[in-house]
């Protein structure tokens, strides 16, 4: 539950959170529904909704091309669709892509009645097209004037949400203090299940809703702020290049990557043409993990935006917290491999990361894993010593570093300050 002010139309222009003290107190105006988000991404342009652009219909035939009973579906094309949701303009010949926001939010209008604006739907990450999660949190407001049949907008909401919403409203109330801007401690008898089936029956069956809490906190709820560690994993299958002592190498390590493929792969693991190093590989991960200049380990487009090396050390300095990569071998043998087959899932954790940073962080162990790059070369990449004069120019980064496919990676965890007993 967000105490802020916000008017009856929907939320400011701008999209800020905003607020206001009244009576001594901060007055409550929204109820904040907070989301935990399971979705594969091969269907989807990312999760940020996106305006029409000529590639757009790529998204949509993917969409359609994975959609039916059997495969996890992109977009259910039959049906009413809500004017509240955005769509490219008539006069135009392509659409919207589709994204992971367009079909929360197409779901949470057909399901409430409401419009975006009021709705306000926001992530704690804008993970790229192709990238999947475990663990995205997205959260939504409900106006209250229109739970507690205040002001001319109250009739808004459809019959199917009314009850369900008013339900999670009374028992926050129970425990407000007299003057509403206490929160005591809440019951949590409330079954936040039948908020989660009511978004998930209008949502495509490759996403999912794992969770939705209630937000009882006496500052407003934005998922991109007080985050306190975010942790991606990345998943990777590779014929490992280490032979037994006194055996040569078999020519299978660079049969490419058709010899690894697996039923249940469904575009969700990078399947890597070139045999590797796994000792490489651990080695690599605990050199780049704790305090570096990340710079040369981000989109080259943000790269560019920075003029001064000042501006560089201090925006992409970032503390990798964690960054291990654990090996299995790939199932059970029926036969003896010429070379080994191993998984590897690379683990990475640090407070915020810049767009296409895991991508780029993991091809490079990957390229040091195969001896196309060496470690040598990481005291330059990370900038490490005076920063002054020695970033890497465009050319010599696009010779060095390549990004990773995007079916690999994926959002396992968002954890945030101060937030345990927040929560209904």
């Amino acid at each position: 539950l967000v105490l802020r002010n916000k008017k009856s139309n929907g939320s400011p222009a701008n999209g800020t959170a905003r607020h206001r003290k009244e009576n001594g107190g901060v007055m409550m105006s929204v109820l904040t529904i907070v989301l935990k988000l399971e979705y594969h991404g091969f269907a989807y342009a990312g999760f940020q909704r996106q305006s029409a652009t000529r590639d757009s219909d790529v998204s949509h035939n993917m969409a359609n091309l994975v959609s039916g009973d059997s495969v996890p579906c992109g977009d259910n094309v039959s049906g009413n669709k809500s004017d509240c949701v955005p769509r490219a303009s008539k006069k135009g010949r392509h659409q919207a892509p589709i994204t992971i926001q367009s079909q929360i939010e197409e779901a949470l209008v057909q399901w409430t009645g409401l419009t975006l604006s009021q709705l306000r739907v926001r992530g704690a990450g804008r993970t790229d097209k192709g990238v999947h999660a475990t663990g995205q949190i997205c959260a939504f407001d409900v106006p209250l004037n229109m739970l507690n049949h205040m002001g001319s907008d109250c009739s808004s909401v459809n019959d199917a949400a009314l009850p369900t919403l008013r339900l999670a409203l009374e028992k926050l109330n129970e425990g407000r203090s007299d003057s509403g801007c206490c929160i005591h401690a809440l019951p949590r008898t409330l079954d936040q299940w039948q908020i989660r089936r009511a978004i998930s029956t209008r949502l495509p069956a490759d996403i999912i809703v794992r969770s939705a809490r209630i937000w009882c906190g006496e500052r407003p709820f934005e998922p991109r702020q007080g985050i306190l560690r975010k942790t991606y994993t990345y998943r990777l299958r590779f014929r490992s290049s280490n032979c037994q002592p006194a055996q040569e190498s078999h020519e299978i390590i660079n049969a490419g990557p058709s010899l690894l493929r697996r039923f249940n792969d469904n575009n969700s693991i990078w399947l890597c043409p070139w045999a590797l190093d796994e000792r490489s590989l651990l080695k690599t991960c605990e050199l780049l993990e704790g305090k570096h200049n990340f710079y040369s380990f981000v989109h080259k487009s943000d790269r560019r935006m920075l003029e001064s090396d000042e501006e560089r050390a201090i925006r992409h300095t970032n503390d990798l917290i964690k960054f291990r990569v654990d090996l299995i071998a790939d199932g059970e043998d029926d036969f003896d491999e010429p070379a080994k087959v191993l998984e590897a899932t690379f683990s990475l954790q640090a407070k915020g990361f810049h767009r296409s940073m895991v991508r780029l962080l993991v091809h490079f162990v990957v390229d040091v894993a195969r001896g196309k790059r060496h470690r040598s070369e990481m005291p330059r990449l990370l900038s490490e010593g005076d920063w002054k004069g020695i970033y890497p120019d465009e050319k010599y980064l696009g010779s060095v570093l390549n990004t990773a496919p995007a079916c690999g990676l994926c959002l396992a965890k968002v954890e945030y300050e101060h937030a345990e007993n927040k929560f209904l």
